[in-house]
Parts: structure tokens; sequence; C-alpha cells
């Protein structure tokens, strides 16, 4: 994205904005354009709010972690990621971004722990119950 592409798309947000104050998720496209535009103190409230605003909309904490990657923060991105995955242990998609934090970070111990978990969970979702069979025709 240029330079200017970047304050169109603002413009065009902060229009969209005067007409549907309260919409969410173009609130989450401005914090968005602030990531790009590198404004990440702005970037962060903005995810930040999102998420505390609705909890269970994974994608403003997401962004929260790129902003964090993004200026090389990777140690808030990985405890914010950490704590919340294990608040919502069943969200698994939380447990693979944690684990590809930490390879980002190089934190390969924690990244190989979080995919051996997950893999760990889907092999027993595979695994047959008593009394399944498995093949037979």
């Amino acid at each position: 994205m240029g330079v200017g592409d970047v304050a169109q798309a603002r413009a065009n947000v902060m229009e969209a904005l005067k007409l549907y104050p309260n919409d969410s998720d173009l609130h989450l496209q401005l914090a968005l354009v602030d990531l790009a535009d590198k404004k990440f103190s702005q970037a962060e409230e903005g995810f930040r709010k999102l998420y505390e605003g609705n909890p269970a909309d994974l994608r403003p904490l997401y962004a929260l972690t790129e902003a964090y990657i993004g200026q090389k923060k990777f140690a808030l991105a990985l405890e914010l990621l950490q704590k919340e995955a294990q608040r919502l242990p069943d969200r698994l998609e939380l447990q693979l971004a944690l684990g590809n934090v930490a390879v980002q970070a190089e934190n390969y111990g924690l990244a190989v722990s979080q995919f051996q978990k997950l893999l760990q969970k889907e092999l027993l979702k595979q695994r047959p119950t008593r009394g399944s069979s498995r093949g037979s025709t």
C-alpha cells in the first residue's frame, strides 16, 4: 500500500464513520489503516478497545499482535496470545497463532510445544471411540 493509498483509505474510512460512528468493522478498518501507516500507538489503542469490547471477535486481537510484531515487540505479542490461549483453550486458531508468533520470535521451544499440542488435539479427535468400527464394510 503506497502513501497515497493509505491517505485515501483513511479518508474513505473517516467518511464512512461519519455515517456509521458505532460500526465496529469501520473502527477495525481505521486501526488497520493506522497500522499500515505505521501509527502503531493509535493502531494498538484501536485494536485493544475493539477486542475489549467484544472478546469473541478475534480479529482485533490478531491485528494487535501484528502491530506488536511490526515493532519487534515479540514478548508482548507472545504474552497476549498466551493469555488468550489459556483463557480460550478450545480456540485452536489461537493456539496456532501462538505457535506461529513463537517462530517469528525465534522461541522455537514454545513453537514446537504449541504445534505438538495442536497435533495431539487433532489426533484425539480422530481416534475412534469404543465400539466403533474402523473401515469395516
